[in-house]
């Protein structure tokens, strides 16, 4: 039997204790959530949530930095003020997420899901092979610095490949970025 005990970063008080025979982290988030358990503030730091059902989650102000949430549900989960730095969110379903100030710094959301998720609002930015940092009316991707979102939405894969031989690249982020420019235009707006 081995115990698992999820804490409050805050005062490492513990929000949720869980004991059965191969235990995991993910076992127990699952579980604290099944309960309808909520994990603010939870200190998950690196946690191995591959594949986790997370659904309708609330996880306001944790630290997630450096998780594995791949292919994880997340969908309606509230992640507002959580810390993400460098998680990987890739094929992760966070459709009508709320992540309002979430840090996405270095962020891996490749294949994620994020129809009508609500993203931080204010500026996002990634360590990627190119930089790439989002504002409501501009987006900078390496040395193209404040380009207006028009020019990301006319930019092709082939002009991307050509110029800056970022073709592949491209193909993977720019419907990510696009997509992360209309929602902080959309929040700018409300």
């Amino acid at each position: 039997m081995s115990k698992i005990e999820i804490k409050d970063w805050r005062d490492a008080s513990v929000i949720y204790s869980h004991t059965c025979d191969g235990n995991s982290i993910k076992t127990t988030v699952e579980k604290a959530l099944s309960g309808r358990v909520c994990l603010n503030y939870a200190k998950l730091n690196g946690a191995e949530l591959n594949d986790a059902e997370l659904n309708d989650a609330e996880l306001n102000c944790a630290k997630l930095n450096g998780a594995k949430l791949n292919n994880a549900e997340l969908n309606r989960a509230e992640l507002n003020d959580a810390k993400l730095n460098y998680a990987k969110l890739n094929g992760a379903k966070l459709n009508y997420a709320r992540m309002n100030y979430a840090q996405l710094n270095g962020v891996e959301l490749n294949y994620a899901e994020l129809n009508y998720a609500k993203l931080p609002k204010k500026d996002i930015f990634m360590p990627e092979r190119f930089s790439i940092h989002i504002r409501a009316d501009t987006i900078s991707i390496g040395c193209q610095k404040n380009k207006p979102v028009g020019f990301w939405e006319k930019m092709t894969v082939e002009f991307a490949e050509k110029e800056f031989e970022a073709g592949e690249w491209w193909k993977k982020w720019k419907p990510i970025v696009l997509f992360m420019s209309k929602q902080l235009k959309e929040q700018d707006d409300e």
